[in-house]
């Protein structure tokens, strides 16, 4: 596979969160990288954070490659900027209409400010932190070309309840991964709870 700097790679499901973004934006990319070189994507990935990581290669389901012009020096720069920011599980909320922040960047939140920082305004009426993972597919033709894909995977994978399906089966495989996940939230729960005690009455 022929990857190029700023190459935009979209991944299937993995892990909790994965398969919990999955879940809620209804389709089957869950998590987005950018190509750095040298076998390194920079990420904001689930239980690590922002940071310059080896490439990873399984879940891979699209390359996409942009074709508006992006300052990859300036984006690395400020991408540098953000290494050791925790992965965003409290932002992950603002998928369901909860504008929250407290400091976290998830996956798609980190890769739109990338490209922004590289001068390509991607979605430029949504705030970054409304982004999903697979709304970069929706720019194929208009700022990314499709230059690989799997293939394609049976249609019934599109559809939610093949998905949930294939959630259950995977709580039932990773219980530890799953009692992770539910403390996270508990984590969430709390930390919403406390913005909002410490939020100006």
């Amino acid at each position: 596979m022929d990857l190029r700097r700023g190459d935009c790679l979209l991944y299937r499901p993995k892990g909790f969160f994965g398969w919990v973004i999955a879940t809620k934006t209804w389709h089957p990319v869950a998590h987005v990288e950018v190509y750095a070189g040298n076998d390194h994507s920079w990420a904001s990935r689930d239980g690590l954070g922002v940071n310059l990581y080896p490439i990873r290669m399984t879940e891979l389901a699209y390359v996409l490659r942009p074709t508006a012009p992006v300052d990859l020096a300036r984006a690395n720069r400020w991408a540098q900027t953000k290494i050791g920011t925790r992965y965003g599980w409290i932002e992950l909320l603002n998928f369901v209409g909860v504008s929250l922040s407290l400091g976290g960047m998830f996956c798609s939140q980190f890769e739109v400010e990338y490209y922004r920082q590289g001068g390509w305004s991607m979605f430029p009426e949504d705030d970054a932190a409304r982004v999903a993972p697979f709304e970069n597919l929706n720019l194929v033709g208009a700022g990314f070309a499709d230059v690989w894909h799997e293939e394609k995977r049976p249609v019934m994978w599109s559809t939610i309840g093949t998905m949930a399906l294939r959630f259950a089966l995977w709580c039932l495989h990773n219980p530890v991964k799953v009692e992770e996940g539910v403390a996270a939230a508990h984590r969430i729960v709390d930390a919403i709870a406390k913005a909002k005690s410490e939020a100006p009455k």
